[in-house]
């Protein structure tokens, strides 16, 4: 993940030398192979190179086109390289040495800002016009690379993260107050706002435009107005398009300049990608070495009885099957909750949240040792191949298919009761809840309160107006309505809940450890063609997940394959949060003591879980009843994050 700066002097300035310099420096962590610089005047572009494939050894940016009128900087991957080189011109035997960024260049000549919608992959790019005297900032559809910026008067700031903006000295690291109300809640519906009230981002599928009058945002891509239905006329035909699907994004994810892992849960999703890609590897003699997040000794096993916690017998049966899969098996023991924490805050400059940063750590640092350079995993599996079909019965019921309504509410209810409460729950509620739209059940008049699940100060949830916002963004609609409409509430939570914050995240783990992480379910094509199958493909018979079930039969164990249950990556997060028990309680009062963050946090309910959390028996109602796991570390982690930064402005 390379690292991208430009400052623009709007009114024709010439920008100082030493200013686009600060800016390399700060970015060199994000580019450690190459840094350069390129003063053009009133623009100057700063560039630190990370090479993340085969071609990139030949990377040299920026990239100039268009006889002299376009010059570029580009950070990531272009999936579709041999689709977009016989479209521009470009003969299949250049392809191996010509980077991405000239890809990207040539793309740009011809069709310009049209060019985004041309490409699959993973991309931050910049692009200066000068012949126009404006300026293109862009980032790809899913939000997994960073673009943040600083606009003010004449002077545009744009870097990959906010150290590239900070540098400089004149732009102040405040705090954004909303936006760690937001964050506390789980909500992003803001998708340009960032931590620090004087840079945005640029929003996944979005473009900054700026020129010396005028900037704007604009919107280049939705992902629901590229959906298009498909059907097939067998079922058998669907799981071969899925087959197709995933092996053509994961070869595309395996373009690397090093050795290749994965990340392996025992679940579905992160599997199938790991089986794919070891085949793929074993065609060359090489093996997938995987790594597998499992509980620390001692822990207490409690888990719901719809989880399991330690994934460790069925990555070993995925293993035993697939012998070209290289398993390991990473803990966290011994390492603190807050686990080089205030290193990752300086890294990104932006919160670190959750209680598997010393997980990735542990299994990246082993695989640098083993000279891995990518890493692959699945997280977006469920809202693609394994969506769970929950709108099926909505479905049939809606488009008049009683018949195979009434088979799929008998494959889940064992007798007469069973079938009416069934026939109620998924069907007709869900249809009444559909009629009655978002503006009358959710918008007005609403008593909800949505912070209860959470650590936020109550006076200032009133003052961040957070259940309000949460109505906004539509948060409170396509939770109640999840198994309404798979489409609408699927790609919500896609864009909005986890997007504009992944690249932070990816860019974190790239610096420590040189390892770039990849999803290819998070492949823009594969995603448009899995939203446009009928929910009939993901559930059938009363089998969540068909789809993938059948795509992989004979491939994974019947251990994974016929598995109902979630897997849970941190089942043991009680354990790791109270073996530092004095750690905690310390941070609890460190951060209690502080006025600013006592404003944001609610104190006395941190204090009670901190003091309590080991013993469970004594932890109070309300406190049991609220998601500890992951609201307690988010809450300590935007209060240390905030701590941080007031610490780094002394």
């Amino acid at each position: 993940m390379s690292g991208l700066g430009v400052i623009f002097q709007r009114d024709g300035r010439p920008v100082e030398r030493g200013s686009i310099e600060k800016i390399a420096r700060s970015l060199k962590m994000y580019g450690p192979h190459r840094q350069l610089i390129r003063p053009m005047g009133s623009i100057a572009f700063a560039y630190t190179h990370f090479v993340n494939t085969p071609e990139a050894l030949y990377d040299q940016q920026p990239v100039a086109g268009g006889d002299g009128r376009f010059t570029l900087v580009f950070d990531g991957r272009l999936d579709n390289r041999e689709q977009l080189a016989e479209r521009i011109g470009v003969e299949a035997k250049d392809l191996a040495q010509l980077p991405d960024s000239v890809l990207a260049m040539r793309s740009w000549e011809k069709w310009q800002t049209d060019a985004l919608n041309e490409w699959i992959g993973e991309f931050a790019i910049i692009v200066w016009d000068k012949s126009l005297r404006r300026l293109i900032a862009a980032k790809e559809q899913f939000g997994r690379r960073g673009l943040h910026y600083h606009l003010r008067g004449d002077r545009l700031v744009i870097a990959t993260m906010p150290k590239g903006i900070h540098c400089l000295g004149d732009i102040p690291r405040e705090i954004d107050e909303q936006k760690i109300a937001d964050s506390l809640v789980w909500m992003t519906g803001e998708p340009w706002r960032g931590f620090y009230k004087h840079i945005k981002r640029v929003p996944p599928a979005h473009y900054l435009l700026v020129e010396a009058e005028k900037s704007r945002l604009v919107e280049y891509y939705r992902l629901e107005d590229s959906v298009k239905e498909t059907v097939y006329p067998s079922d058998d035909q669907y799981v071969e398009a899925a087959r197709e699907h995933l092996q053509r994004s994961v070869k595309s994810a395996l373009r690397s300049p090093g050795g290749v892992g994965a990340f392996m849960s025992g679940g579905l999703d992160s599997s199938t990608v790991a089986v794919t890609a070891s085949k793929m590897l074993q065609a060359k003699g090489q093996v997938l070495p995987t790594f597998t997040w499992v509980p620390e000794p001692g822990w207490d096993e409690v888990v719901g009885p719809r989880y399991y916690g330690d994934e460790t017998p069925y990555v070993k049966a995925i293993a035993q099957m697939h012998p070209n899969i290289e398993l390991n098996l990473v803990t966290a023991e011994g390492k603190s909750f807050d686990y080089r924490q205030e290193e990752m805050f300086s890294i990104v400059e932006e919160p670190c949240n959750g209680l598997n940063n010393a997980l990735v750590l542990n299994s990246l640092e082993q695989a640098q040792g083993k000279g891995i350079q990518t890493i692959l995993d699945g997280q977006w599996g469920n809202a693609t191949f394994s969506n769970t079909g929950q709108s099926i019965y909505i479905d049939l019921l809606e488009s008049g298919q009683y018949r195979q309504l009434l088979t799929e509410l008998l494959a889940i209810s064992p007798g007469p009761l069973k079938f009416l409460q069934a026939l109620r729950s998924r069907a007709i509620e869900p249809k009444i809840r559909k009629i009655l739209t978002a503006e009358r059940t959710s918008k007005k008049g609403s008593k909800e309160d949505f912070t209860t699940k959470s650590f936020i100060n109550r006076r200032f949830a009133r003052e961040m107006r957070t259940n309000g916002r949460y109505l906004e963004f539509g948060y409170a609609h396509h939770q109640k309505n999840y198994d309404v409409d798979r489409h609408s509430t699927s790609i919500f939570n896609l864009i909005n809940y986890g997007a504009p914050d992944l690249g932070s995240t990816a860019y974190l783990w790239n610096v420590v450890h040189n390892i770039e992480t990849r999803d290819p379910f998070a492949n823009r094509a594969l995603a448009e063609w899995s939203f446009g199958l009928p929910s009939t493909q993901f559930r059938r018979g009363g089998v969540a997940r068909w789809l993938i079930r059948r795509m992989m039969a004979g491939q994974l164990p019947a251990i994974v394959l016929n598995n109902s249950k979630f897997g849970l990556q941190s089942a043991d997060w009680q354990k790791r949060l109270t073996s530092s028990k004095d750690v905690l309680e310390n941070l609890v009062d460190v951060l209690s003591s502080d006025p600013a963050i006592a404003k944001m946090l609610n104190a006395d309910d941190l204090k009670l879980a901190a003091t309590t959390l080991s013993e469970p028996t004594q932890l109070s109602p309300e406190l049991q009843n609220r998601h500890l796991s992951t609201a307690l570390p988010l809450a300590l982690g935007l209060g240390s994050f905030t701590r941080w930064v007031s610490n780094a402005n002394r």
